[in-house]
């Protein structure tokens, strides 16, 4: 199952070794009492981002959006989270939201050289005055943007570059 994968490192510091390449060794690695090629995904690990290839998994958006230095970016929302990170996307990103709510108290920024794209059947809910703040291109596949503010619309679109134009509306509150 694990033959020649001779970078593989288990959550733990089990290193690859030709005579453990069994699905014995598929579990999460528990040390020298228990190894394994797996690492345990804990409660505060929120996203899982691949770019490039590159996985990573990280507790705000912020750090996920950190990770996405390349070309081919994609974060998954792990579970539902309420995360007040600021961030400011500048490259291109999907974020897929599966089913799950991610709670903000402050907008995603999209500069004028990102571009943002929403997947999944989850919620990004916000208190504050806008959900997304795009200077540069939004395109909501799916999912659902709400915000709880009322005072203004929640999308504060200022367009400097092309702006494709994918809603679904679900509602108003």
């Amino acid at each position: 199952m694990f033959y020649g994968c001779d970078s593989l490192v288990g959550g733990s510091g089990t290193e690859y070794n030709s005579n453990m390449t069994t699905n014995e060794y598929a579990k999460v690695d528990q040390g020298t009492s228990r190894p394994g090629y797996f690492t345990a995904i804990t409660s505060t690990m929120n996203y899982r981002v691949v770019s490039d290839g590159t996985l990573n998994h990280c507790e705000t958006l912020a750090d996920a959006v950190s990770k996405c230095t390349g070309t081919d970016n994609k974060i998954t929302v792990l579970q539902d989270v309420s995360d007040t990170s600021a961030v400011t996307i500048s490259n291109d990103i999907t974020i897929d939201l599966l089913s799950n709510t991610v709670l903000r108290n402050n907008s995603i920024t999209v500069d004028g050289t990102g571009t943002l794209t929403l997947v999944g059947n989850g919620n990004i809910e916000t208190s504050s005055n806008y959900g997304v703040d795009c200077k540069g291109q939004l395109n909501v596949l799916g999912g659902t943007l709400k915000s709880t503010a009322s005072s203004r619309s929640l999308l504060e679109l200022l367009f400097s570059n092309e702006f494709i134009w994918n809603f679904e509306f679900r509602g108003h509150k």
